[in-house]
């Protein structure tokens, strides 16, 4: 015969086994929960990982290309700086060399050049102003007189001293001074400093400078 007794126990044994195996179960799927969590916290933190690393890699391979272009860059900065320098020097000399130049019979050989280039141009002038430099005006105005003379016998002409020292050559006027020829010796080395600039340039990259 059951007694109360035993129906007590039998039915405290099964809560106790179902409470167990309850919390089992629930151990179990935390766990699980937690395995699950941390293998998505760890796959995760490796993408992340992986993405920062890609990153970082992108991220010095930028500075990298940046810091070579840099380099390139100054490096062209620099040639292309020290080429104009040595043009500017060569500008520079051939402009003092004229000091030289003033006092050479090739000299008005070359002024004899300039009027023949002009000619053309100063046929249509009523009369010619010319402009001298201090020391042709001083030194020099009979010869200029004589070889303008030479071309523009029909032609009233006056010469000046000019204010500005252009190196030698001439600066020519209409009568109204509405027309101006400027092919003083400064001018036309000017005009000729891309000539100068190129020819340096070739003995530069014979020397073996480059563009690149």
């Amino acid at each position: 015969m059951i007694t109360i007794e035993n129906k007590v126990e039998l039915f405290r044994k099964i809560v106790l086994d179902k409470i167990k195996k309850d919390f089992t179960q629930i151990k179990k799927d935390f766990d699980d929960k937690k395995a699950v969590e941390t293998l998505i916290i760890e796959k995760e933190a490796k993408e992340k990982s992986e993405i920062f690393v890609e990153k970082f890699i992108l991220k010095a391979e930028v500075t990298k290309e940046k810091a070579i272009l840099d380099a390139n860059k100054n490096s062209k900065e620099e040639i292309l700086k020290t080429r104009n320098m040595v043009i500017d020097e060569v500008y520079q000399a051939v402009l003092n060399r004229c000091s030289v130049f003033l006092n050479e019979k090739k000299y008005f050989e070359f002024i004899e050049n300039l009027i023949e280039s002009v000619k053309s141009d100063v046929l249509s002038f009523d009369m010619i102003n010319i402009y001298l430099v201090k020391n042709d005006f001083n030194e020099n105005l009979d010869l200029f007189k004589s070889l303008f003379n030479n071309f523009f016998k029909e032609k009233e002409i006056d010469f000046y001293e000019s204010e500005k020292d252009f190196r030698g050559g001439f600066i020519l006027y209409n009568k109204d001074k509405s027309v101006k020829l400027d092919v003083s010796l400064e001018s036309v080395i000017s005009r000729n400093k891309t000539f100068i600039g190129n020819e340096v340039n070739k003995v530069l990259d014979k020397d073996g400078e480059t563009n690149e």
